[in-house]
Protein backbone atom coordinates (compact mmCIF):
# COMPACT_ATOMS: atom_id res chain seq x y z
CA UNK A 1 0.00 0.00 0.00
CA UNK A 2 1.28 3.49 -0.76
CA UNK A 3 2.03 5.68 2.25
CA UNK A 4 -0.46 8.53 2.57
CA UNK A 5 2.09 11.05 3.79
CA UNK A 6 5.11 9.98 1.72
CA UNK A 7 7.01 12.99 0.45
CA UNK A 8 5.57 15.50 2.92
CA UNK A 9 8.25 17.45 4.73
CA UNK A 10 8.36 20.21 7.31
CA UNK A 11 9.33 23.65 6.15
CA UNK A 12 7.63 23.48 2.78
CA UNK A 13 4.50 25.33 1.79
CA UNK A 14 1.08 23.71 2.21
CA UNK A 15 -0.35 21.87 -0.75
CA UNK A 16 -3.04 24.00 -2.35
CA UNK A 17 -6.39 22.45 -3.23
CA UNK A 18 -5.42 21.70 -6.83
CA UNK A 19 -2.21 19.97 -5.71
CA UNK A 20 -4.18 18.04 -3.09
CA UNK A 21 -6.66 16.82 -5.71
CA UNK A 22 -3.82 15.85 -8.07
CA UNK A 23 -2.16 13.83 -5.27
CA UNK A 24 -5.16 12.15 -3.63
CA UNK A 25 -8.22 12.89 -5.79
CA UNK A 26 -11.62 14.19 -4.71
CA UNK A 27 -13.63 12.87 -1.78
CA UNK A 28 -16.79 10.95 -2.63
CA UNK A 29 -19.30 12.01 -0.03
CA UNK A 30 -22.58 10.90 -1.57
CA UNK A 31 -23.32 8.11 0.89
CA UNK A 32 -22.85 8.79 4.60
CA UNK A 33 -24.00 5.30 5.53
CA UNK A 34 -21.42 3.89 3.11
CA UNK A 35 -18.66 5.93 4.76
CA UNK A 36 -19.75 4.67 8.17
CA UNK A 37 -19.84 1.06 6.92
CA UNK A 38 -16.31 1.43 5.51
CA UNK A 39 -15.03 2.79 8.83
CA UNK A 40 -16.64 -0.15 10.64
CA UNK A 41 -15.25 -2.70 8.17
CA UNK A 42 -11.75 -1.18 8.36
CA UNK A 43 -11.33 -2.06 12.02
CA UNK A 44 -9.93 1.43 12.67
CA UNK A 45 -9.20 1.96 16.37
CA UNK A 46 -9.25 5.29 18.18
CA UNK A 47 -6.00 6.43 19.74
CA UNK A 48 -7.57 7.93 22.85
CA UNK A 49 -8.73 5.86 25.78
CA UNK A 50 -8.53 2.11 25.20
CA UNK A 51 -8.20 2.01 21.38
CA UNK A 52 -11.97 1.60 21.07
CA UNK A 53 -13.26 0.77 17.55
CA UNK A 54 -14.12 4.02 15.75
CA UNK A 55 -16.99 2.42 13.80
CA UNK A 56 -18.79 1.38 16.99
CA UNK A 57 -18.30 4.84 18.49
CA UNK A 58 -19.56 6.58 15.33
CA UNK A 59 -22.58 4.25 15.05
CA UNK A 60 -23.53 5.09 18.66
CA UNK A 61 -23.19 8.82 17.98
CA UNK A 62 -25.27 8.58 14.80
CA UNK A 63 -28.04 6.68 16.63
CA UNK A 64 -28.67 9.60 19.00
CA UNK A 65 -31.64 11.83 18.28
CA UNK A 66 -29.58 15.03 18.22
CA UNK A 67 -27.51 16.25 15.27
CA UNK A 68 -23.78 15.98 15.82
CA UNK A 69 -20.92 18.44 15.55
CA UNK A 70 -17.56 17.05 14.44
CA UNK A 71 -14.56 18.52 16.27
CA UNK A 72 -11.19 17.91 14.62
CA UNK A 73 -8.67 18.33 17.42
CA UNK A 74 -5.37 19.67 16.07
CA UNK A 75 -4.22 21.41 19.24
CA UNK A 76 -1.20 19.15 19.83
CA UNK A 77 0.14 20.15 23.20
CA UNK A 78 2.30 17.05 23.64
CA UNK A 79 5.97 17.89 24.14
CA UNK A 80 8.23 16.82 21.25
CA UNK A 81 5.29 15.89 19.02
CA UNK A 82 4.70 17.44 15.63
CA UNK A 83 2.15 15.18 13.93
CA UNK A 84 -0.64 17.77 13.91
CA UNK A 85 1.77 20.49 12.76
CA UNK A 86 2.90 18.41 9.77
CA UNK A 87 -0.64 17.67 8.67
CA UNK A 88 -2.06 21.15 9.26
CA UNK A 89 0.90 23.06 7.82
CA UNK A 90 1.67 20.81 4.87
CA UNK A 91 -1.54 18.87 4.04
CA UNK A 92 -4.47 20.72 5.61
CA UNK A 93 -6.89 19.38 2.99
CA UNK A 94 -6.31 15.81 4.21
CA UNK A 95 -7.45 16.85 7.69
CA UNK A 96 -10.41 18.75 6.27
CA UNK A 97 -11.37 15.83 4.00
CA UNK A 98 -11.39 13.49 7.00
CA UNK A 99 -13.43 15.87 9.14
CA UNK A 100 -15.97 16.40 6.34
CA UNK A 101 -16.21 12.63 5.70
CA UNK A 102 -16.88 12.12 9.44
CA UNK A 103 -19.54 14.86 9.34
CA UNK A 104 -21.28 13.25 6.36
CA UNK A 105 -21.14 9.79 7.98
CA UNK A 106 -22.62 11.17 11.23
CA UNK A 107 -25.16 13.55 9.63
CA UNK A 108 -23.37 16.35 11.50
CA UNK A 109 -24.46 19.96 11.15
CA UNK A 110 -20.95 21.43 11.18
CA UNK A 111 -17.23 20.86 11.62
CA UNK A 112 -15.00 22.76 14.05
CA UNK A 113 -11.25 22.53 13.52
CA UNK A 114 -9.63 23.30 16.88
CA UNK A 115 -5.96 24.20 16.49
CA UNK A 116 -3.15 26.35 17.82
CA UNK A 117 -2.66 29.89 16.54
CA UNK A 118 0.40 28.91 14.46
CA UNK A 119 -1.78 26.71 12.20
CA UNK A 120 -4.78 29.00 11.76
CA UNK A 121 -3.33 30.76 8.69
CA UNK A 122 -2.69 27.57 6.72
CA UNK A 123 -6.06 26.11 7.66
CA UNK A 124 -7.93 29.33 6.86
CA UNK A 125 -6.23 29.53 3.44
CA UNK A 126 -7.22 25.91 2.77
CA UNK A 127 -10.80 26.63 3.80
CA UNK A 128 -10.97 29.62 1.45
CA UNK A 129 -9.77 27.41 -1.42
CA UNK A 130 -12.41 24.80 -0.60
CA UNK A 131 -15.14 27.42 -0.34
CA UNK A 132 -14.25 28.74 -3.79
CA UNK A 133 -14.44 25.18 -5.13
CA UNK A 134 -17.76 24.55 -3.33
CA UNK A 135 -16.77 21.02 -2.25
CA UNK A 136 -17.85 20.82 1.38
CA UNK A 137 -21.48 19.94 2.21
CA UNK A 138 -21.16 21.16 5.83
CA UNK A 139 -20.06 24.39 7.43
CA UNK A 140 -16.44 24.35 8.64
CA UNK A 141 -15.09 26.80 11.18
CA UNK A 142 -11.72 27.25 12.87
CA UNK A 143 -11.35 27.75 16.62
CA UNK A 144 -8.00 28.78 18.12
CA UNK A 145 -6.73 26.62 20.97
CA UNK A 146 -4.51 27.96 23.73
CA UNK A 147 -0.89 26.84 23.50
CA UNK A 148 -0.92 24.48 26.50
CA UNK A 149 -0.28 20.79 27.05
CA UNK A 150 -3.77 19.98 28.35
CA UNK A 151 -5.65 22.14 25.82
CA UNK A 152 -6.17 19.13 23.55
CA UNK A 153 -7.74 16.82 26.15
CA UNK A 154 -11.30 16.16 24.97
CA UNK A 155 -13.14 17.77 27.91
CA UNK A 156 -10.78 20.78 27.69
CA UNK A 157 -11.54 21.12 23.95
CA UNK A 158 -15.31 21.01 24.46
CA UNK A 159 -15.05 23.39 27.44
CA UNK A 160 -13.06 25.89 25.37
CA UNK A 161 -15.51 25.65 22.45
CA UNK A 162 -18.35 26.22 24.92
CA UNK A 163 -16.70 29.43 26.16
CA UNK A 164 -15.02 28.19 29.33
CA UNK A 165 -11.75 29.99 29.94
CA UNK A 166 -8.38 28.32 29.83
CA UNK A 167 -9.16 25.04 28.02
CA UNK A 168 -8.75 23.05 31.23
CA UNK A 169 -9.93 19.42 31.51
CA UNK A 170 -13.33 19.17 33.15
CA UNK A 171 -15.07 16.48 35.13
CA UNK A 172 -17.64 15.11 32.70
CA UNK A 173 -19.84 13.32 35.24
CA UNK A 174 -21.92 10.30 34.40
CA UNK A 175 -22.62 11.39 30.82
CA UNK A 176 -19.80 11.24 28.30
CA UNK A 177 -18.46 14.51 26.97
CA UNK A 178 -19.40 13.11 23.54
CA UNK A 179 -23.04 13.08 24.66
CA UNK A 180 -23.03 16.61 26.13
CA UNK A 181 -20.68 18.05 23.52
CA UNK A 182 -20.33 21.48 21.98
CA UNK A 183 -23.32 23.67 22.82
CA UNK A 184 -25.11 20.69 24.36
Amino acid sequence: MPRLLRGLEYGTKPLNFEEHLAQWGPMYLHNGEGILAEVEASGLLGHGGASFPVGIKWRAIKSQRRRSIVVANGSEGEPASAKDALLLMRAPHLVLDGAVAAAVALDATRVVLYTGAMHVGAVSAALAQRQRAGVDPVKIEVATAPEAFVAGQETAVVGALNGKSGAIPLYSGIHSIRERGVGG
